[in-house]
C-alpha cells in the first residue's frame, strides 16, 4: 500500500491536536484548517529538495536519528509509544529540523506561503514547525516499522512528486526547484523501488513483538552459552 504523506499529516493533526495548535497559535481553528494542506505541501517539497543529493539524503538521516532518540524517551513500560500532543517543545524541534532542510530560505518560503495562507507571517512559522515535527516522527515511525535505510526513506519521500506539484501553487513548486528531478533523484527512485513495495506488502513486525523479542534475545543467549558449556563439559 503506497505511502501518502500528504494524506497522513493532516490526519495526524486530528482536530485535538489542530485546537491546541490554534490555541497556543491565538488564532482561530479555521485558518489552521485552511493553511494545513500547503504547509504540508510546502514542507515536503523541501525535503524532495533535500532528498535530490547524496549530502541531502545524509541530511534526513541524521535528522531521522534524532526524531528516533526523541521517540524512545516517549516509550512507556509496556514498550507502547506515548501519544505526544502539540506543544512549544515539538514546534521548536519541528522549526530546528526544517532549518535543516531548508536553511536560509525557510524565512523566505515562509514569506511566499504566507500569500496563500490566512495566518501571518509570524504564526505561519509555527505552524511550519508543527507540520515539520509531524512528518519526522512519522517518516521515523515507517523507518521503524518497515526497517528502511535512509536511502529508502528519501525515495519514499521523492515519490510524492505529482501530489506536491498538485497541492503547490505553480509558481511555489517551481520556487522550491522541483520542475526537474536531479539524475541522482530518479536512480534513487528506480533502485529503491522494489525493495519498498516488498517491504510495505510484507506485515510489518508489531511493537509488542520487537519488546517480546528484545527480551527473549538475552534469554536465549544464556541459554545458547549453558549448551555449549554442556557440550563441553558432559
Amino acid at each position: 500500500m503506497p505511502i501518502d504523506l500528504l494524506q497522513t499529516i493532516p490526519e495526524l493533526l486530528d482536530p485535538e491536536s489542530r485546537s491546541m495548535l490554534a490555541a497556543q497559535l491565538e488564532v482561530d481553528v479555521e485558518s489552521v484548517d485552511h493553511d494545513l494542506p500547503v504547509v504540508v505541501a510546502a514542507v515536503m517539497g523541501g525535503l524532495m529538495k533535500k532528498a535530490s543529493s547524496e549530502s541531502g539524503v545524509a541530511t534526513i538521516g541524521g535528522l531521522l536519528e534524532s526524531e528516533a532518540a526523541l521517540r524512545s524517551a516517549h516509550i512507556d513500560s509496556n514498550g507502547a509509544q506515548i501519544v505526544e500532543r502539540v506543544s512549544v517543545q515539538s514546534v521548536s524541534e519541528g522549526t530546528k529540523a526544517l532549518d535543516k532542510i531548508f536553511g536560509s530560505g525557510l524565512d523566505d518560503l515562509i514569506g511566499a506561503v504566507a500569500r496563500y495562507c490566512k495566518l501571518p507571517k509570524y504564526r505561519l512559522r509555527d505552524l511550519f514547525g508543527a507540520v515539520g515535527k509531524t512528518v519526522m516522527a512519522e517518516l521515523s515511525v515507517i523507518q521503524d516499522k518497515y526497517s528502511f535505510e535512509q536511502e529508502d526513506i528519501a525515495a519514499i519521500i521523492l515519490q510524492h512528486a505529482n501530489k506536491v506539484n498538485s497541492a503547490l501553487p505553480d509558481n511555489l513548486f517551481a520556487a522550491l526547484g522541483l520542475r526537474r528531478q536531479s539524475t541522482f533523484a530518479s536512480k534513487l527512485k528506480s533502485e529503491r523501488s522494489e525493495r519498498i513495495t516488498a517491504a510495505l506488502d510484507r506485515k510489518p513486525t508489531s511493537k509488542t513483538e520487537k519488546l517480546l523479542l528484545r527480551r527473549l534475545l538475552p534469554i536465549a543467549v544464556v541459554v545458547l552459552i549453558l549448551l555449549i558449556l554442556w557440550i563441553i563439559l558432559r
